[in-house]
């Protein structure tokens, strides 16, 4: 008998649309969504076409300064041209994308966020948009680094070293 490492590896489609119709169906479940991550939808042409409360929060901005703009808003000036736009392809394209991501505040500030861009089918299979779902791990990030940077420190012999209760 194999055990799987995931458990809703061998449930049938079916039964995973079961629960998204039941209840309050899709919708429920974006809510429930909506109250703990940050959520932002864009068009093809990465031009934004909603974002909620924890987005926004984020990201330091307010709906009426982002409403409409590009995702590049986000992205920082170091980016690599080819690598973005072959980003951008692979979801139009219908490919999802997660990972860990540098972005930037509006105060310029850097914000580390786990993500994932997921593309949206519309009934004929085409992508119709990008939904990302995101969790803010700034603090996660800055406390890893200060431990990798202190014990970089200790192997160079460097005891003294303290990490940054901050």
């Amino acid at each position: 008998m194999v055990i799987s490492s995931n458990p809703c590896a061998s449930m049938p489609q079916s039964a995973f649309e079961d629960v998204l119709n039941a209840d309050s169906g899709a919708i429920g479940i974006l809510r429930a969504f909506d109250k703990s991550n940050a959520i932002i939808a864009f068009d093809l042409n990465t031009n934004i076409l909603a974002a909620n409360e924890n987005f926004l929060a984020t990201m330091g901005y307010d709906w009426d300064e982002v409403k409409g703009k590009q995702h590049r808003i986000f992205a920082h000036d170091d980016l690599n041209e080819a690598k973005y736009r072959q980003f951008w392809d692979d979801l139009r394209n219908g490919k999802f994308c997660s990972g860990e991501f540098r972005r930037r505040r509006k105060d310029g500030k850097d914000v580390w966020i786990a993500a994932s861009y997921n593309p949206v089918l519309g009934k004929d299979g085409s992508v119709t948009r990008i939904v990302k779902i995101a969790t803010d791990i700034t603090e996660r990030k800055i406390a890893l680094d200060q431990v990798v940077n202190g014990l970089a420190e200790l192997a160079e012999g460097n005891v003294k070293v303290r990490l940054d209760n901050n």
